[in-house]
């Protein structure tokens, strides 16, 4: 028998602020009304029946899965139930057959399943017999960063709370998610990992759903936006946004991560309204290069870097003065003046910034 939602988010000692509900919109708006009033301000919003004419939404229960592609090698979390995975400080990968990982759900082990997360498996690499079930995405989803990626969760399944460095579209194919959301406004109010921390999110050392106000007294100060998600709901998460997952029931879900259309409209969005957010994350990944050999070339032509970094992740270009706005920050970061060049450094594949300790995510 699978928990009940009420189980699963209790939250004892209660919050000082009551979550407010993410607005909801029954009717799915145009282009222009998203891209204007919710994806340029980075307001999260949940959309209804996002995903009627997917034709996964009629095939996708679990023994279709199997079926459809059991055979399939998945890369699976493991050992999520335990505290430290739930915040965001490390999980181990398991690879397995997909069915093998759907049979504890299929026959309702629930207790084994919640040591285990089907998570960010890129559909059409790993499931290209599924990739034509979960079409088509809206249009607002201009330039797309990466999946989309399918999830499959255990009931009871809780997700460390964290940001990503992109816009998001979670869509429900089956089951029930909960999210509590935060605004980047609350970069510091959730105490994020220590600078240097492994992988692409920002992870809050904070459980919000069981908050410790005595260590981390700040978090009395950030205000939770609640979304309660059901089969066919999709959710807008702006970038940079906190969100903490609980899945309450056996859930499928299918996520996208996007930037605005456009050149350069994305980085010049997070510049404007979110600098901060982005210079946390920037600085979280100079400091998982900054010991390692080839950080004094990197160094020398950062200026280089940076612009080729940011490229790799968003598929776009920044300007001269985005760059060196950037690069400042980084250099202040590190305590330089200046960019400390070395003579004959070239950009090459020994000189790149790269993400570190990133666990299966392609």
């Amino acid at each position: 028998m699978e928990p009940s939602a009420s189980d699963l988010l209790a939250s004892n000692p209660p919050h000082p602020l009551p979550p407010i509900p993410v607005p909801i919109l029954h009717e799915l708006p145009s282009d222009v009304d998203f891209v204007a009033n919710y994806l340029e301000p980075g307001r999260p919003v949940i959309l209804k029946n996002a995903t009627a004419n997917w034709p996964a939404a009629q095939r996708w229960s679990l023994q279709y899965l199997k079926e459809t592609a059991g055979q399939n090698i998945v890369h699976v979390r493991k050992n999520v139930h335990l505290e430290e995975y739930k915040v965001g400080k490390k999980y181990n990968i398991e690879q397995m057959s997909f069915a093998n990982y759907l049979d504890n759900l299929i026959e309702g082990r629930f207790k084994e399943a919640r040591k285990y997360y089907l998570a960010v498996q890129n559909i059409k690499r790993t499931f290209p017999e599924l990739e034509k079930d979960a079409l088509p995405l809206p249009n607002y989803i201009g330039k797309v960063h990466m999946g989309p990626y399918l999830w499959v969760a255990a009931p009871g399944h809780f997700e460390f709370c964290h940001t990503d460095a992109d816009d998001g579209m979670l869509f429900i194919v089956s089951g029930r998610k909960t999210i509590r959301l935060y605004s980047w406004k609350h970069l510091y109010d959730l105490y994020p990992n220590p600078l240097g921390h492994k992988g692409r999110t920002i992870q809050s050392q904070v459980n919000c759903d069981t908050p410790d106000f005595d260590r981390f007294p700040k978090f009395r100060n950030a205000q939770c936006e609640l979304a309660e998600l059901g089969p066919g709901d999709a959710l807008f998460i702006p970038a940079f946004y906190w969100h903490q997952v609980t899945s309450t029931e056996t859930c499928i879900s299918v996520n996208v991560f996007f930037g605005d259309a456009g050149e350069r409209a994305f980085v010049t969005k997070l510049i404007a309204t979110r600098w901060d957010a982005l210079m946390h994350w920037i600085l979280n990944i100079i400091e998982q290069n900054i010991n390692l050999p080839s950080w004094p070339t990197v160094l020398s032509i950062l200026d280089v870097v940076v612009p080729k970094f940011l490229f790799k992740q968003y598929h776009d270009t920044i300007s001269e003065d985005q760059c060196s706005k950037i690069v400042k920050a980084i250099l202040d970061h590190c305590k330089l003046e200046d960019i400390p060049r070395q003579s004959d450094v070239e950009a090459g594949k020994h000189t790149s910034l790269k993400i570190r300790g990133l666990l299966w995510r392609e």
